[in-house]
Formats: structure tokens, sequence, C-alpha cells
């Protein structure tokens, strides 16, 4: 095989790869339009495999300039969508970013410990009820936390983890629940 084969073969599988893109790509157009009815559909799916070449070239030649317009419509509506799902999941405030203010106006003496209790207990879900002069939940408080944790030096790929769970009242813990470990 001389320099010039190995050159044309090379050239040859280039532009085969870059004609099943083209034609990927065509079909994907064809489908995702929503201008396109459901028989013109069809007629430029019966014209690309009955006539490849031919239906590629005309559809190019046709629609071409509105496939590049309706990918970046396509792209926008994605981004945008991203962006708003982004703004909704990070804008939602969490728990210590609840607690931060009535904490800070607590520390400023702006809040009696009665009020800075009962805040605290609206932010955690606890339903309270006066009772000996300081708010109490409904319910004993579940609290499980996950740690990880190092196994060996020497094994930098082992993961292990140490899971503790206990229960209490008032911000207290009376009773841990179980101690385990996962390697």
């Amino acid at each position: 095989m001389s320099l010039i084969d190995a050159f044309l073969l090379m050239l040859s599988f280039s532009l085969f790869f870059l004609w099943i893109w083209l034609l990927i790509s065509v079909f994907a157009d064809v489908f995702r339009s929503e201008d396109l009815g459901g028989v013109a559909k069809a007629g430029w799916v019966v014209l690309l495999v009955v006539l490849p070449y031919l239906g590629v070239l005309v559809y190019l030649i046709a629609r071409g300039g509105g496939m590049h317009e309706r990918g970046v419509a396509r792209s926008k509506a994605a981004q945008a969508a991203a962006e708003q799902y982004i703004r909704e999941v990070a804008g939602a405030p969490g728990t210590a970013s609840q607690l931060a203010v009535p904490a800070d106006l607590k520390d400023r003496g702006m809040l009696t410990n009665d009020e800075y209790s009962a805040e605290k207990a609206r932010v955690l879900g606890c339903e309270g009820h006066r009772g000996r002069g300081r708010q109490r939940p409904a319910h004993d408080a579940m609290l499980t936390a996950t740690a990880p944790i190092a196994v060996s030096p020497r094994s930098p790929c082992s993961r292990a983890e140490l899971v503790i769970t206990v229960s209490g009242s008032s911000g207290t813990a009376t009773d841990v629940h179980s101690v385990t470990a996962t390697v």
C-alpha cells in the first residue's frame, strides 16, 4: 500500500464519518422541528431513507439555515431551564441560614431566650407547647450523622463511614440508638 493509497483511505473514512454525522443531524432536526407536521416529517424521512445523498442535499438547501436557528433556540431554552432550576434549588434557605438571623438577634439582645426558643422550634418544625416556661418539641427528635473515616494510610482507595443515630428532647441527646461502621 502506497502513501497515496493510505491518504485516500483516511480521507474516505473521514468523509464517511462526516456523512454519517450529517445524516444523523438532519434526522434529528426533522424530528425536533415543531414547524413540520407529521406528513412533512414522514416525507423527509422517506426521502432520506430512499435517496440519502440527494435527501440530505435537498434538506440542507431547503431548511439548512433554520437548523442552526432551531439549535440555538433549543440551547437557550435548555440553558434557561437549567438556570431556573439552579435558582430554585440554591434559593431555598436551609435550616442553618434560617436559624442564623434569630441567633444573631439573640446575641445582640434583641430577642429573649423564650422568643429565640419559639423561633427555633418553628424553624425546626417542632410543634411546641408552653410548659414550665420553655418550648418543648411534641416528639423526640432523631438525628443520624454520617462521616467518612480513614481506614488505613497504606490504602488510600479504601473508604469507610461511621453512622451514629441519637435521639433526644429539647436539644439534649438522651439515647444512642446505633453506631455502625461500614468499610
